[in-house]
């Protein structure tokens, strides 16, 4: 629960969003203490609105315009357990089509909710993945659903038909790269992908809120900009390989970044970041870092170097250091040293996130490790996407919702810095006693479940759940 406020409040501080609530309703659900998961969809053709809250076995379905006027409300039998939450969806008027799997997408189904004629009904596709074939994600644009694998040297898009069938709309060879000392040999292109996607899921990233470290930390990442795809995986010790889609025409580029070089000695770590048609990269070693700028034509824009005996020149504030210390009930603590900084970041895995904010970029440096945890190793919460046992992302129904992290699981080091468009860095001061407000805030919200975070016209929705009074909200950020 308090990782969702800290990305809540984060919302405020960063954006200045004020706040409306649009929207209460009752939901006669028979159990008042059972925690609740709320799926928000948005038909991108006419505004309107979705909510479907799980509730055990069952689904209530609520359907309202661009207004917030009821259209359509009814509640149906919830999909096996043997299924997870969904993987995306997928609408067709005022029918919405939730594509479902088991854990090993081995099993899939399809539920359609028909607002029209109130009703739910579920088709299971026929459709398997093959012995090498790998899930990647889905997407959902234009209200249709695509469903991403990678099967031998292949990236394959796969479109949800009318039909109910998944069809191959293209398939994206992942050719042998040779680009100034980048080269994976054919014979060990697919193996190599293969090994590194299995290690680590593809993690989708949301650009108009800040990514966490743990996210941005993850080597294979995607990113969607309005009508383009770019699905960006880091090779470590070579250089970052993107395939951009363009999804109205299924158009590919595909491209190389080489990652700097140390000074010192060789890197050891690496990573990337897409934003605003540019790419941020980062190497490190308890020695030294390298920060990157440059376009998606690859023509460096601006490079940072951080030495370990010299302090960080472009950093707005301190270091932060965030989850267990040694000092019991505190989470958080600050450290001076650039050597410091250096040794706990590369200790673990590193990430740069970047949101571009009016004018400037806000861009997070750090990296993170696992802390001793006695859980069950996820989140506190049933859509968590981190996974601490096997320290990756899980495909994820709603990637803005979980774009957050956990203190109890994780520990983080990091700063942030500001540069302008001209990547010159700018002197702004973050506002202050983040925690408290968030302490302060969470006070007001007990009883709460089924939180969910999505975003229409560029605009920020919370939704969530009163146990208490059984009732749903939706509130709007704005400015």
């Amino acid at each position: 629960m308090r990782l969702f406020f800290v990305f809540v409040v984060s919302l405020i501080i960063q954006f200045s969003f004020g706040q409306t609530n649009v929207l209460n309703y009752k939901i006669d659900t028979k159990n008042s203490r059972t925690k609740k998961t709320t799926y928000s969809l948005v038909n991108s053709n006419n505004n309107n609105f979705a909510f479907l809250i799980l509730d055990r076995k069952e689904i209530h379905a609520n359907l309202f315009d661009d207004n917030f006027n009821a259209q359509s409300s009814f509640t149906f039998k919830a999909p096996k357990k043997k299924f997870n939450d969904p993987l995306g969806y997928a609408v067709d008027h005022n029918t919405y089509h939730l594509l479902y799997a088991n854990e090993y997408i081995s099993q899939i189904a399809l539920v359609s909710v028909d607002f029209d004629n109130k009703v739910s009904t579920t088709h299971e596709l026929e459709f398997k993945l093959e012995d090498d074939e790998l899930y990647i994600d889905t997407i959902i644009h234009n209200n249709e659903l695509l469903f991403l694998t990678i099967m031998n040297n292949s990236l394959i898009i796969r479109k949800l038909q009318t039909d109910k069938s998944l069809k191959v709309i293209k398939t994206i060879s992942i050719e042998q790269q040779e680009k100034k000392g980048f080269v994976l040999k054919a014979t060990n292109t697919f193996s190599l992908f293969r090994d590194q996607i299995e290690e680590s899921n593809f993690v989708k990233i949301d650009h108009r809120v800040p990514t966490s470290i743990e996210q941005a930390s993850s080597p294979n990442k995607i990113f969607k900009f309005d009508n383009q795809l770019i699905v960006s995986i880091d090779i470590e010790n070579k250089g970052t390989i993107t395939y951009s889609v363009d999804l109205n025409t299924y158009k590919v580029k595909q491209h190389v970044y080489e990652y700097p070089k140390g000074k010192i000695d060789d890197f050891e770590k690496f990573n990337s970041f897409i934003c605003d048609d540019k790419i941020f990269q980062i190497a490190s070693s308890r020695k030294e870092m390298s920060f990157i700028i440059k376009d998606l034509n690859n023509t460096v824009l601006k490079e940072f170097y951080l030495h370990r005996d010299k302090p960080i020149t472009f950093k707005n504030g301190p270091i932060i250091q965030e989850g267990q210390t040694a000092i019991p009930f505190k989470t958080t603590r600050e450290l001076e040293a650039t050597s410091k900084f250096l040794r706990k970041a590369s200790s673990g895995k590193i990430g740069i996130s970047a949101i571009k904010v009016d004018d400037l970029y806000e861009i997070t440096i750090g990296g993170y490790k696992l802390a001793p945890t006695g859980g069950s190793g996820f989140g506190m919460t049933p859509t968590t996407a981190f996974d601490s046992n096997t320290n990756t992302f899980v495909p994820v129904f709603n990637p803005t919702f979980n774009n957050f992290y956990s203190y109890s699981t994780t520990k983080a080091t990091f700063f942030d810095t500001v540069l302008s468009e001209n990547f010159e860095h700018v002197k702004k001061e973050f506002e202050p006693g983040l925690n408290n407000m968030i302490d302060s805030y969470m006070v007001d919200y007990k009883g709460i479940t089924g939180e969910d975070i999505f975003f229409h016209s560029n605009t920020p929705y919370y939704a969530y759940f009163n146990l208490k009074e059984k009732q749903f909200s939706l509130i709007r950020f704005k400015d």
